[in-house]
């Protein structure tokens, strides 16, 4: 098995294992006429069984009694659960026997989960950006070699180059920008972070991808999906460096996010709140008033 073969394999293994463990429940609770709308941790088999995407089954558990508007703790339900990984015969044959209620959720989940089925199922992306995560450099390569697209989204959201920064793999973050990744990609998530902020965002990435990054063009303006800006991410993790390189490079320091909140008011927000590291929050005020940043 090649190194390509050997990452998606291991990336794949485990979801399969987990299938297996909900079918085996399932036959287990029919072999011995346990009640079927018994939970585990708040779920039920059917909602187990939706998530794996088996139409034979789900249908058998429905056959046996299983309650299809059933609610797990965390407001998930069968046909929720089918929408979400997009199993378009399983969200066909339970939403007639779901509550009008439940089927107006499922519904507006729908179309991301399609989204999700159609990139799950696109393996070679699948491959290439876990080898990306994992820093396999040989599977990575080969995948470029075979026209993989390095823009490409995977399942989760992420491209190649998301993962790898994520992961802090340098060398791997060095190939992907070489060869086009693009440096302003979003992550398709809540957060829709851009790579600078993904560089930014955990100390134990290091700031070696931060600067090949903006070696590579990437977007020191660019923002999250809530609208918060590098600076503002480097003002809130505290990175006086980041901060002053920003600053030099001339980023928009009066851009507001969501809230109308700009760096620097970020910055006096959370000296306010007493628990910060005060010291580093006083440079970072200084330098932000000493280009000139405003609060409002």
């Amino acid at each position: 098995m090649n190194n390509s073969n050997q990452v998606y394999e291991c990336y794949k293994d485990s979801e399969i294992e987990l299938r297996q463990d909900y079918i085996k429940d399932f036959y287990e609770i029919l072999q011995t006429q346990s009640d079927i709308n018994q939970k585990d941790d708040s779920y039920t088999i059917l909602i187990r069984l939706a998530w794996t995407g088996r139409l034979d089954l789900v249908k058998l558990a429905v056959d046996a009694g299983a309650d299809v508007n059933i609610i797990t703790e965390d407001n998930s339900f069968a046909l929720y659960e089918a929408a979400r990984q997009g199993w378009q015969e399983v969200y066909d044959y339970l939403t007639p026997l779901t509550s009008p209620e439940l089927v107006e959720i499922a519904a507006k989940a729908f179309p991301k989960g399609l989204i999700y089925r159609q990139r799950k199922n696109n393996y070679a992306v699948e491959v290439f950006v876990n080898a990306a995560f994992y820093g396999n450099i040989d599977a990575v390569c080969a995948a470029i070699s075979q026209g993989i697209d390095v823009n490409a989204i995977s399942s989760n959201g992420e491209a190649a180059l998301h993962k790898a920064i994520r992961n802090n793999q340098l060398s791997t973050v060095h190939i992907l920008l070489e060869v086009g990744a693009n440096p302003h990609l979003q992550q398709e998530s809540v957060q829709g972070y851009p790579p600078l902020m993904i560089a930014l965002n955990s100390a134990k990435i290091s700031n070696d991808i931060f600067q090949a990054l903006l070696e590579a063009g990437a977007d020191i303006n660019s923002s999250s999906s809530q609208g918060q800006t590098v600076l503002m991410l480097a003002v809130f993790k505290l990175n006086t460096k980041a901060v002053q390189q920003l600053l030099e490079l001339g980023t928009d320091f009066n851009a507001k996010d969501e809230n109308g909140y700009t760096a620097l008011a970020i910055a006096k927000e959370l000296s306010k709140q007493g628990f910060w590291n005060d010291t580093k929050l006083s440079e970072i005020i200084q330098l932000l008033e000493s280009y000139g940043a405003s609060e409002n």
